[in-house]
């Protein structure tokens, strides 16, 4: 590779350039935390939150678990069956064995006993 010049040029863009010194990077060698690190023993196991399928859940567990969603995260709309009817929409709240339901096609939230509802399943966001 002859075509290559081994002292290499600055680029001009002026007649008369002053010399520039290089810049020197100033870079983190070190790093310090205030938290100790703990290692785990040997014999014991790390602790896996226990977490269950929807399908795997028992009605109070469904219901529990979709009434405590956060708000940040879409609720999921439900097939509610009763006794007597059944209701399309979302699970707000559970208290004192009463469920709130917001049903799509009321504008009021509906509440109903728990001890009416036969099934939940999920219908989609």
């Amino acid at each position: 590779m002859s075509f290559i010049k081994e002292d290499k040029e600055c680029p001009k863009l002026y007649i008369t350039q002053p010399d520039f010194s290089k810049p020197t990077r100033r870079m983190q060698t070190v790093y310090q935390s205030n938290r100790q690190a703990e290692k785990p023993a040997a014999d014991t196991e790390l602790a896996v939150p226990n977490t269950k399928k929807v399908t795997e859940m028992t009605l109070e567990e469904k219901v529990r678990y979709f009434a405590a969603k956060p708000s940040h995260l879409p609720k999921a709309r439900c097939r509610i069956t009763t006794e007597k009817r059944t209701y399309l929409g979302l699970i707000q709240h559970y208290q004192n064995e009463m469920v709130t339901i917001k049903v799509s096609s009321k504008t009021t939230p509906v509440t109903i006993p728990f001890n009416q509802i036969e099934a939940i399943d999920i219908v989609g966001f």
